[in-house]
């Protein structure tokens, strides 16, 4: 272990040289955790691999806790052994600078410019042999195998936070929401979304039908669903439909789809319920002929 790097609770950052993914962590055996996950399920990026000192193995965990949280729509599952405990925190690449600066933030916030996070030299630490080479190119092959589900994993994550953007773009335009039930499937909404007229322009209203999707892609099925259907332009209003699919197993059985329809419905039965169609436009709910 280098001497400048102290201690004996960590959190660390590994991200793998082919850029699939990285790992974070936490442990009180640093070079034993490294040597294991670089030997087993590396190789590490030398150069951008990280290590974070705390001051106990309670607030590591928090600080992988709080990862969890705030990046949960980039974690993926990595096919490797439950037993190992650690298959879920593991990331796609594209939150990893991210990832790194919210470390730094809750770092200086909790021990001001006493911890910092530091380079560490897992090429060193826990050096490859060819002996190695057979597990690690099995790893990768398993890796290869899921990166469909990463793909529509990252999407997903995309998507929605796309359509959080769409709703603050629309809000000073917001005239009301209206939820209905589909008749075939109780568990399917259809939301209708009305806005003041002449509020968004041709090209505002391709942006937001091209961008909320769901997408569940592995080895047994491959599904999507398009969450805005229409929209229409009258001298009353403006109008968007949603169709949210039902909680079924071909998006919420697979984790690269799983929870995002719970989390599209939470946002638009929120404002559903705080800002309900005027009572002068409640006729047009769910009806085309009327105008």
């Amino acid at each position: 272990m280098p001497k400048s790097i102290l201690g004996k609770h960590f959190v660390y950052i590994l991200p793998r040289e082919d850029g699939f993914c990285f790992k974070v962590g936490l442990t009180s055996g640093l070079t034993r955790r490294l040597r294991r996950l670089h030997q087993e399920n590396g190789p590490f990026c030398n150069e951008n691999s990280l290590v974070l000192r705390t001051d106990s193995r309670l607030e590591a965990r928090r600080f992988e806790e709080a990862m969890r949280t705030i990046y949960n729509g980039y974690r993926i599952k990595i096919p490797i052994a439950k037993r190992r405990n650690g298959e879920t925190e593991w990331y796609l690449m594209a939150a990893y600078h991210d990832v790194v600066s919210t470390i730094h933030e809750l770092a200086v916030r909790c021990y001001g410019n006493a911890n910092g996070i530091q380079r560490i030299p897992i090429h060193e630490i826990a050096p490859l042999s060819a002996a190695h080479l057979p597990r690690l190119q099995k790893f990768a092959k398993k890796l290869h195998a899921i990166e469909p589900q990463t793909e529509a994993k990252l999407e997903n994550t995309t998507s929605l936070q796309a359509f959080r953007n769409i709703v603050i773009q629309i809000m000073s335009n917001l005239l009301g929401i209206a939820k209905i039930s589909t008749p075939d499937n109780v568990e399917a909404y259809l939301f209708e979304i009305f806005l003041r007229p002449g509020s968004l322009t041709k090209q505002d209203v391709g942006n937001i039908i091209g961008t909320p999707a769901l997408i569940a892609e592995n080895r047994e099925f491959c599904a999507s669903a398009r969450l805005f259907t229409s929209w229409e332009s009258t001298r009353f209003f403006i109008r968007g439909s949603i169709q949210m699919p039902p909680m079924c197993d071909e998006f919420e059985g697979t984790w690269e789809s799983q929870g995002y329809i719970e989390k599209y419905r939470s946002i638009l039965n929120d404002l559903a319920e705080k800002f309900p169609v005027p009572v002068d436009l409640e006729k047009f709910v769910g009806h085309l002929d009327l105008l």
